[in-house]
């Protein structure tokens, strides 16, 4: 699964709580709230907040 799939399942997830997420990763909540009601956003999104976002992906499915 690519970064961006990652970031995408993550932000999408029913579980995921933003702004939790949004401490965590440092990215603004109102942003994480625009990818989650239009994922296809994520495709413009910084590699860097991309890349944020699949690590948490990764770590959650390890737990």
């Amino acid at each position: 699964m690519r970064d961006l799939e990652k970031a995408r399942a993550l932000i999408l997830n029913r579980s995921t709580r933003l702004k939790e997420l949004s401490k965590t990763t440092g990215i603004p909540y109102q942003t994480l709230k625009h990818y989650s009601s239009e994922p296809s956003k994520l495709d413009d999104a910084k590699a860097s907040r991309v890349n944020l976002l699949a690590k948490i992906y990764d770590e959650k499915q390890r737990k």
